[in-house]
């Protein structure tokens, strides 16, 4: 069977992207991001009880887990581009848990961004929920005319341009996912000089500059609340 390309989110705004063999087994893809992730996932709940981790897929509007570790990828009909979440049994960290009701003095209300911009030039561009695929063609496309022309001059004499830092097809993504605005890195990514593991997505917020490659091309994020 050909190879599956799939997304694995241990958190809100943490996955990171697999490529196996469909008849690999669910156990087996359980056992190796926890060992990947191993700084990551705590072995005890609060109540030092050991956590049992599933993987979990959506299912008509719902998050089910699979439970049966002997079941290969193909029978759980995982299909390439699939998002799978891989949580606790018995509390998965997209359900809230219980808390006492207490009274409050005040009242705080959070704003999440609902609109993403990236800015090229004077020109900005509204980024769509389901995201931008950031690369060197889109940026040529994008970019004011006298700095392609620019950039493409010190190519022809022979200079650096920032822009031979950006993969061609696909260097990085800025997506919509849960509510929250993600940078995911396919390349060597830069948030405000911070670097991004590829293969990884880091949450945006506020304002931030994006460099895509080392020392490569800078692009501007806004968020906004409406």
């Amino acid at each position: 069977m050909p190879p599956v390309r799939f997304d694995i989110w241990w958190s809100a705004t943490d996955h990171k992207t697999f490529k196996v063999d469909t008849e690999i087994l669910v156990g087996d893809v359980v056992s190796e991001i926890r060992e990947q992730l191993a700084n990551y996932l705590p072995e005890s709940d609060q109540r030092n009880a050991v956590i049992e981790y599933v993987l979990f897929k959506n299912s008509q509007g719902m998050r089910v887990p699979l439970l049966d570790r002997k079941q290969s990828l193909s029978q759980v009909q995982v299909v390439e581009g699939d998002s799978l979440y891989l949580a606790s049994l018995q509390s998965p960290w997209w359900i809230a848990p219980e808390r006492p009701v207490t009274l409050q003095a005040s009242v705080v209300r959070v704003v999440t961004p609902r609109r993403c911009f990236l800015q090229f030039g004077a020109a900005a561009v509204e980024v769509p929920d389901a995201g931008i695929q950031l690369s060197r063609s889109y940026l040529l496309s994008m970019l004011p005319s006298h700095v392609v022309v620019r950039e493409k001059a010190k190519s022809f004499a022979g200079l650096k341009s920032r822009l031979h830092a950006v993969s061609r097809s696909q260097h990085c993504a800025v997506l919509r996912h849960n509510g929250q605005w993600l940078l995911r890195a396919y390349n060597d990514t830069y948030i405000d000089g911070r670097p991004i593991p590829t293969g990884t997505t880091a949450p945006l917020s506020g304002s931030a500059t994006i460099v895509l490659g080392h020392d490569g091309w800078p692009v501007e994020v806004r968020l906004m609340a409406s």
